[in-house]
């Protein structure tokens, strides 16, 4: 190192330069971590009262245009396969030629196999 005025200087240095692509990989990552810390419920079901119509939101989303919303859960018994989820939301779409009738569903546990 070179003496200047009586004091010893340190050559700076700058940190490593990864390009643009990097960087935007590098903030896709960590938006990407950022929203696994912050998982949505698979699904919430409001109701106000018992007249009112159920709000629903699927992976956070407001399912509008509803029909017909149903849930089923069973506690695990004893015996294999006894517990169970099961939950069918139908709702309609407009914006296309015609109406849309389309369902969001889950069948886990003893609901699986049922046949009904």
């Amino acid at each position: 190192m070179e003496k200047y005025r009586g004091v010893h200087e340190r050559p700076t240095v700058s940190p490593p330069s990864f390009g643009d692509e990097a960087t935007t990989m590098l903030s896709n990552a960590e938006d990407n971590l950022n929203k696994l810390k912050k998982k949505e419920p698979l699904l919430t079901i409001e109701l106000q009262d018992e007249t009112a119509v159920p709000k629903v939101f699927y992976e956070g989303k407001e399912i509008t245009g509803k029909v017909r919303v149903s849930f089923d859960w069973l506690t695990n018994g004893m015996e294999p396969l006894s517990g169970g989820t099961k939950f069918n939301i139908e709702h309609c779409e407009t914006g296309h030629k015609d109406l849309v009738k389309k369902g969001i569903g889950l069948r886990r546990g003893k609901y699986a196999i049922d046949k009904h």
